[in-house]
């Protein structure tokens, strides 16, 4: 089956009663999400990274295309790379693709920090911006123009042919926002319960004890520092102590109705200093 190609890199086609369409950006998931069109495609790469983002969610993937594509980590073939990563020296990743990156890091000794930019990821390590760029390469022209090797590469890439799905690219911050806000509140009502002895819960526990509450406080940051002393350190161990340290935190907060939307904010308009 040929596919007319279109201005702006839009596919179409239409077989009996079903139009098939593949836009480069999510705009083909935007109209199958509207039930606009009956399938979409989209790259196994955005697949995921949306996927993990939270943007993409409820898919139904009824068939996968290969493409001469693939996922590739490069750097400066003259800054012995190759020898920091294996020493574990804390690498800046430039990449459009944070989520995906970050997933692959959950088992990866490597210290690779993501940095996320659009687009022209090889320029920002081209220009020391940053140490590595993490990127889908096709014909590896632009990783060559910019004087890079290549380190890592993924085995070949997939075209996904969805009939459904959902799609919200902003449901991400949303949810992010509504989680900490919902946190706030159970912690503000948990405030509200502390002389109610009939109720018991770990937080109340907490509220009702000072030196329990000092206690927790001390014993979870104890723990996240030992985590990140760790040689090799775990990755998944440090976002759970420090997760253990922010709830103690938390709890503290919250009895002085502070929350940690507020304690964010501030850091925030500190950065912007």
């Amino acid at each position: 089956m040929k596919f007319p190609r279109y201005q702006r890199g839009v596919f179409t086609s239409v077989v009996g009663n079903v139009a098939l369409q593949y836009v480069r950006d999510e705009e083909g998931l935007k109209l199958l999400n509207n039930r606009q069109r009956n399938l979409t495609f989209i790259g196994s790469d955005k697949f995921a990274e949306l996927t993990l983002s939270g943007a993409l969610t409820d898919t139904s993937v009824v068939d996968k295309v290969p493409i001469r594509c693939s996922m590739v980590l490069a750097g400066k073939p003259d800054e012995n790379v190759g020898a920091y990563m294996r020493l574990g020296r804390p690498m800046t990743v430039a990449t459009s693709y944070p989520y995906v990156l970050s997933e692959v890091l959950k088992s990866s000794p490597v210290d690779l920090r993501p940095m996320y930019v659009e687009g022209g990821c090889e320029g920002y390590v081209a220009s020391g911006l940053a140490d590595l760029s993490f990127d889908i390469k096709s014909s590896g022209d632009t990783v060559t123009q910019n004087g890079l090797a290549i380190y890592q590469e993924t085995p070949a890439l997939t075209l996904n042919v969805l009939d459904s799905c959902s799609y919200d690219k902003r449901s991400t911050g949303d949810r992010l926002l509504d989680d900490l806000r919902a946190i706030a509140e159970t912690l503000t009502a948990r405030c509200a319960q502390v002389d109610v002895n009939e109720l018991e819960s770990t937080t109340l526990t907490l509220m009702r004890s000072p030196n329990n509450r000092v206690k927790k406080l001390f014993e979870e940051f104890g723990e996240l520092v030992q985590a990140l002393q760790r040689t090799p350190t775990d990755r998944r161990e440090i976002v759970s102590e420090a997760a253990d340290l922010l709830y103690a935190l938390q709890v503290f907060l919250s009895l002085e109705g502070i929350s940690l939307l507020e304690v964010l904010k501030e850091d925030i308009s500190r950065n912007q200093r």
